[in-house]
């Protein structure tokens, strides 16, 4: 479960955009932000700077490595050695101060250029380890890592049971289901599900007697 770059990149940019105008509550101002223009700004640098559409990388970042998803034994993980020493600490934890040494990788610039020799060799090593055993390895390195889970996975991450974000919800005809709650918290308390959704046409008079009335 990832939430896409487009969407965060709209978020930051109407948090940029907001914060001016609290300060000034006297305006009156719209905050436009769309998705096409968000990420278009973000993406296209590389594009304008060589006047080539750039490769596509998969998981991986252009200009840093190793920064991406890998394959170990049973599945994928996330790791991110997003500098020279995030890479040595890497090397260490792995038992392979060869990779640290090898000239196609000893900075960031040169791994990014050989990523791909780079992710085969890491992936290789990989290969020997299930993905549990990299990611305590790697955190105990203090390298940033993470795994990449189902949903399934993510809804049994302890920190979704300590927020309290998985409830229980009502269904038309009485059946009960399970649903996420609203991921905002207000003085460190969520919204709670106060309605059940409806059944198809239910509220049918309700909103035709509003909608007389309004006229």
């Amino acid at each position: 479960m990832v939430t896409p770059l487009r969407d965060i990149s709209v978020v930051e940019f109407c948090t940029v955009a907001s914060g001016p105008y609290c300060g000034m509550r006297h305006l009156h101002r719209r905050v436009d932000v769309r998705i096409l223009a968000a990420i278009a700004a973000l993406q296209t640098s590389e594009y304008f700077g060589k006047g080539a559409d750039p490769g596509r990388l998969g998981s991986a970042h252009p200009r840093n490595a190793p920064y991406q998803a890998f394959r170990a034994a049973d599945g994928h993980f996330a790791l991110a050695a997003g500098n020279d020493r995030l890479w040595q600490a890497t090397c260490t934890a792995l038992g392979r101060p060869d990779l640290a040494a090898d000239e196609r990788f000893v900075s960031t610039t040169t791994r990014a250029r050989h990523q791909d020799e780079l992710r085969c060799l890491l992936e290789e090593e990989f290969a020997n380890y299930p993905t549990a055993e990299l990611l305590d390895l790697f955190t105990r390195a203090g390298v940033p890592c993470s795994p990449l889970n189902s949903y399934s996975q993510a809804l049994a991450d302890p920190q979704v049971e300590h927020m309290q974000w998985v409830a229980d919800i009502e269904l038309p005809g009485g059946r009960t289901t399970r649903t996420f709650i609203s991921p905002l918290r207000f003085n460190g308390e969520s919204p709670k599900v106060w309605r059940r959704p409806p059944a198809l046409g239910e509220h049918n008079a309700e909103i035709v007697d509003e909608m007389r009335k309004s006229r």
